[in-house]
Parts: C-alpha cells; structure tokens; sequence
C-alpha cells in the first residue's frame, strides 16, 4: 500500500504521497490545532485542486492524502492506535484503487470507533445507483467533482463553511 502523506493546507504543492509516520499537531495563531481531513484520492491533479481550494478559503486544516481505499483503512487503524492524529472529516472519491470507496465507506461505518466519522462523498459520478447506495452505508453528504479550480473553491468553501466552522463534529476520541 502507498503510504499517505500529512500536509496543513497552506504546505507546498507536491502532493506525491510519503509516509506519515508523527500526526501533526499544527498550531494556528490562537494556540488551537488544524483540524485534520482525510482526503481518499488517487488522482493527483484532484488532490492538488482541494489542497489549493482549501487554502483559497483560508481553512485551518492539516490535509492528509490516502491514495485508496486500503491506505484509509490503514489510517484509521493507525489512529486508533494512536500512530496518526485522527480525522474530523473524510472526504472519499468512490473511484479509487484496490478497495473503491463504496468499500471504503462500508468498512469506516462498520468499526464502531468511527461510525460517527463524517464521511462525505466527493466523486465524478453522477450515476442515482451511486449516489443511493452511498448514503445507504452511511455517507454524511454527496458531491460530485467539478471540473476547474473555481468549481471546486466553490465546494470547499461549502463544506468548510458548514463541517468545520457550523457543524458540531464528533469528539476527537476513540
């Protein structure tokens, strides 16, 4: 499995996976910590566009890349270790290798230690089959991709306004 690669939203562009061995404990300037995305993608140009997108709407996240199904598996696990810092938010394209997201969402709701982890479903497909079947196992939210830097600004600006500043996420424990 490729190893998934910490980034806080502000970091350098490359988004070619490397292992992250130590959770970041990012600071902001008020003394609280970032709060921790999974993003679930292989595709390296969708990565560098919700990196970019989120640093355009000034969200104070540590992005974490996991390029399948399996490696945000193995993330998970890892947190509930306590090896890695555990997400608030993971966002998973369903077209992703060795384990696609549909997998990925069941095996997230079914471990009890993150049945409450938002899961929100970021994807190209448009198909109504996809869409039903992902929030029958428990997605929290649906969107599909759009195809430019301003579309996806737009999406993240959406998700951000709402998951990380409305929203009362769930307890950062396990």
């Amino acid at each position: 499995m490729k190893p998934l690669q910490p980034r806080s939203s502000s970091a350098a562009s490359s988004v070619a996976p490397q292992t992250a061995t130590e959770p970041k404990h990012t600071q902001v300037g008020d003394g609280s910590r970032r709060i921790v995305v999974l993003v679930v993608d292989d595709d390296q140009g969708d990565c560098e566009l919700i990196s970019r997108a989120f640093d355009d709407c000034g969200a104070q996240v540590d992005l974490r890349f996991a390029p399948d199904g399996e490696a945000a598996i193995e993330y998970l696990a890892n947190c509930r270790r306590g090896h890695q810092e555990r997400p608030r938010l993971v966002l998973l394209d369903l077209n992703v290798p060795k384990m696609d997201g549909k997998a990925t969402l069941r095996l997230i709701r079914d471990d009890p230690a993150f049945k409450a982890l938002p899961v929100i479903v970021f994807t190209a497909s448009e198909r109504e089959a996809d869409v039903l079947k992902c929030y029958q196992y428990g997605a929290n939210s649906y969107f599909t991709k759009p195809t430019d830097l301003g579309g996806y600004r737009k999406v993240i600006r959406i998700l951000e306004s709402y998951w990380l500043r409305r929203a009362e996420l769930p307890p950062d424990t396990l």
